[in-house]
């Protein structure tokens, strides 16, 4: 029961502090998403303009009339410039974004619950920062945007459960990686993660069990936050019930990140 008591002395004295790293990653990143969702529909409408044009191209294209080759290709040129920018956006600003949202908020909870302090604060997001974005490219690059997106889509069960199953298996053992880490080096870091995370891993995957469950359920009420138009027919809610429960999962979360903290450090 000390370990408890202790978790909730945590929970009491860096109450602020770490409710402000779990709100401000959860609302920034939202406000963001709701800035990415408006920015490709503006996109999408700049690339659907061009439909009239492209038809009358189509119809009137002379390939023997030097001037409509020249509008053609105008017109074709001022197209793959918007796409362009389009998938640039999407593809690169976002996701670095949210990963630099991701290290910072991170940082902040994790560096207010260890014992030790951090003594060096841009070492510690280094080490941090380095592992996450190796794992969490080949997450996205490989399980989350899939190269063939209509395969995703026909395998649609079996590709949902290969999701989940790689999400539990990266979170566990990224945030097993933000437990251990401290001053220490990173070569040490690494070691002690897998040490404890395959080691032991029949006693702290069921420990981790009820933080992941939560974790999906944070990311289906930021799903549902910005998608919530989309959502109406079938998973509304609104929204008093939804900042209650966006304010209950995030404690609960923070919490047990606490707990996970001290369980971890007693071993």
């Amino acid at each position: 029961m000390n370990i408890f008591r202790e978790s909730f002395k945590v929970y009491k004295e860096k109450f602020f502090t770490l409710a402000f790293a779990q709100l401000a990653m959860f609302f920034s990143s939202m406000f963001f998403l709701l800035f990415v969702k408006g920015k490709l529909a503006d996109y999408l409408g700049k690339i659907k303009a061009f439909e009239p044009q492209l038809q009358n191209i189509l119809t009137t294209l002379d390939a023997t009339n030097p001037a409509s080759i020249a509008e053609s290709t105008t017109l074709v040129d001022s197209l793959n410039q918007i796409t362009g920018h389009a998938v640039f956006f999407a593809t690169i600003v976002v996701p670095i974004v949210l990963f630099l949202l991701w290290i910072i908020f991170q940082a902040i909870f994790w560096a207010n619950v260890k014992k030790q302090k951090i003594t060096s604060v841009k070492r510690y997001l280094l080490k941090l920062g380095i592992p996450s974005a190796v794992l969490f490219f080949f997450v996205f690059k490989f399980v989350v945007f899939p190269g063939d997106i209509v395969e995703f889509f026909n395998t649609f069960d079996s590709s949902m459960l290969k999701i989940l199953v790689t999400s539990f298996i990266t979170l566990y053992f990224i945030s097993m990686y933000y437990v251990v880490l401290g001053n220490q080096s990173f070569h040490d870091a690494v070691k002690r993660t897998f040490g404890l995370s395959i080691k032991k891993f029949y006693k702290f995957i069921p420990l981790y069990l009820p933080l992941f469950i939560n974790t999906i359920v944070i990311v289906w009420l930021l799903a549902v936050a910005i998608t919530q138009k989309f959502v109406n027919s079938y998973a509304y809610v609104g929204l008093f019930p939804l900042i209650i429960l966006v304010l209950v999962t995030l404690n609960i979360s923070k919490y047990y990140k606490i707990l996970f903290q001290k369980i971890v450090d007693r071993n």
